[in-house]
């Protein structure tokens, strides 16, 4: 079974960012989340929608070139 959640660590690595980073990044994510009324865990972030978010990102990132 595939995780449901991602920590720090995990996140970092995915986007080869520090930890720091990482952090601040679950932090915003959390935050539309818990606005839109989902239940949070500090520190963690939901997988489906972190990979959702992310390749949501690179596609309008590339869309510009």
């Amino acid at each position: 079974m595939d995780k449901l959640f991602l920590d720090s660590k995990e996140v970092a690595r995915l986007l080869n960012v520090s930890q720091q980073q990482a952090y601040k990044i679950i932090r915003e994510m959390n935050k539309k989340l818990a606005e839109e009324g989902f239940l949070i865990l500090r520190g963690k972030i939901n997988t489906k929608y972190f990979m959702e978010q992310i390749y949501k990102a690179e596609e309008g990132s590339n869309a510009s070139i």
